[in-house]
Order: structure tokens, then sequence, then C-alpha cells
């Protein structure tokens, strides 16, 4: 798919789907010394007839425990899992459009919603993604989400990559936005702004902290009253949440690194005080978690990879 995110297809057992439902995965994969890793994963639901299999997008992170079983999975190795499934908020009657908002492998969840309804033919409601990656290249299914937008005329797409390639082919209904993070300049971009209305359905799926800012700049944008009924967020169900306010001191503010990693450096601070926390809920062993905040930041990949190590180390 990308340079560290890879598609694995699992027979999908005669499991019956609905659309309308968010689905979560419990993937149970063996380890060293007899051990188990588990994770929570969204499954990519195909529409049928393809339902009798599905997809899961799997992110890679260096040093990952499951990162590392992932890659030893043999073709045709059974799988441990477990389903669980949420009813998701929407319904077509009640909005008069959908903006889904996802970042990297949050398509995943997002994809299943727009999936249901561009295949139900009563629904006519239009839908604008939002879809952020580092680069082109990383544009996980930018292939087959073009294909949907060329046989959908109720759907348009925004990726929003760091650069935009110069030699981009024009596309109707496809437009490209530079940027390295959702900021509140993109969520009130035109080709935005435009698609949210008191009756809009709005559906974000990204890395907690991320959800949270996203929220918040929209509430600041279109104001909370108007849409916080209308906003479903995905982060919280079926991983590991990040702490509640107040008890992890707030994400360091630009200027507060110096970007020399030192050893007292206050995003270090910050990790630890998250991995003290997911202790204190018997979640020690969890270094998967705590990589993936790491990658999720938005920091110096110098200080980053400084974090990564110091999270490796950790006991």
């Amino acid at each position: 798919m990308t340079p560290d995110v890879q598609l694995f297809t699992f027979d999908a057992l005669g499991l019956n789907f609905s659309p309308r439902h968010t689905y979560f995965l419990r993937v149970r994969l063996p380890s060293e010394a007899g051990k188990t890793v588990t994770r929570m994963y969204s499954p990519i639901i195909k529409p049928k007839p393809l339902d009798k299999e599905m997809d899961i997008l799997v992110k890679f992170y260096p040093g990952g425990q499951m990162s590392k079983q992932w890659q030893l999975l043999p073709i045709g190795e059974p799988v441990e899992m477990a389903l669980e499934s949420e009813k998701e908020h929407y319904i077509k009657e009640n909005h008069d459009s959908v903006v889904a908002i996802a970042a990297s492998t949050g398509i995943a969840p997002i994809l299943n919603i727009i999936t249901s309804i561009i295949s139900d033919p009563t629904d006519k409601n239009h839908i604008t993604l939002l879809f952020a990656n580092k680069t082109y290249e990383d544009i996980m299914l930018r292939d087959e989400l073009i294909e949907m937008v060329q046989k959908h005329e109720n759907l348009d797409i925004i990726f929003l990559i760091g650069q935009v390639p110069k030699d981009i082919e024009p596309l109707p209904r496809v437009t490209y936005l530079e940027g390295d993070k959702i900021s509140s300049s993109v969520l009130s971009h035109p080709s935005v702004a435009a698609r949210i209305t008191p009756k809009t359905y709005i559906t974000v799926c990204a890395a907690a902290h991320v959800e949270k800012t996203i929220q918040t700049q929209l509430f600041n944008i279109y104001g909370k009253a108007q849409i916080e009924k209308q906003i479903f967020m995905h982060s919280h169900r079926g991983r590991i949440p990040l702490p509640p306010d107040g008890s992890v001191p707030a994400l360091p503010q630009p200027g507060d690194c110096c970007g020399q990693s030192c050893i007292n450096c206050v995003w270090m601070q910050y990790i630890q005080e998250i991995h003290k926390y997911f202790a204190s809920k018997g979640l020690q062993d969890d270094k998967d978690e705590l990589i993936r905040i790491v990658e999720e930041l938005d920091v110096d990949p110098s200080v980053k990879a400084f974090l990564r190590m110091e999270v490796k180390l950790m006991n």
C-alpha cells in the first residue's frame, strides 16, 4: 500500500456485516516466549457480493511488537479474532450532507461509511471526504477512492498532503491541498465550508489527540451549538484512549522544545506521564500504543527518533 502500511485480506467466515455499523476486530497474534499480543483494528467491509472477505489496514511502527508479528505472519495462517460493533449514528433522513475526515489508517471506518451510502440508491446525500496523509505516495487506497469519485457524483475528495506534486492530473471533484496537519485553515477552506450546515453529519477518525483538536476547531469555526450533535468521533472506540484532561500535562506547545533531544525533553516528560497513566490501568507493557502516539506527534524527525528509542528502553 505505502512504505509503512500493508493491506491484509481475510475470509469473513460468514459474518453478516450490517450497513451503518462501525466494526472493530480484536486481533491476537503469537509472540515470543509463548506470549500473545492483541490490538484493535477497523476492518474494511466490502459491499455485496464481495462481503465474503474483509481487509485490515496495518500500519507498521519501528520497534512495535504487533508490527513485528504481522510481518512474520505466513499467508494462509489462521488468526484469532473477535468482532465488536457499534451502530453508526448516521441516519440519512436526518441529514442533508456528510463530511468525513480521516488521517492515515483512519480511512478504514470512514471508507465503510462512504461505501454504505453510495451503495444505497435511496441515499442522495452528498459526501465530502477530507483525507490527510504526509505525502502523495502515502495516500492509502488512492486509486480506489478516485474510482469511487468517478462513479458517484455525490462524492468528492480533498486530499491533504505535505506537498502537492506539480504533475498531478486534474480530475473532477478531486482536490489537493498542501498542509502538514488538519488545521483551522483547512477545515474552513471553501471546499469544506460549503458542505457544512446544521444538518451535516460529520464523522472523524484520526489519532485521539488529533480528533480532539479537530473537534475544537470545528466548534470554533462553525459554532458548537450548531454542529455538536452531528459529530461522530471514532478514536475512543476500540482503542486505548488518551488519558482524560487533567490526568497528564497538556501537550507541549510550539517553542517549548529546543529540538536538541535533551534528556529531560518536554516531549519525553509528556510520554512518560502517559506511560504512567497506562500502567495505572494495567497497560504497562503496551509500548505499541506509546510508539503510535510518538509517531503521530507533530515534532522534528530527530526528536521523534529520540522519543521512539526512549520508549523502547522503558521498563
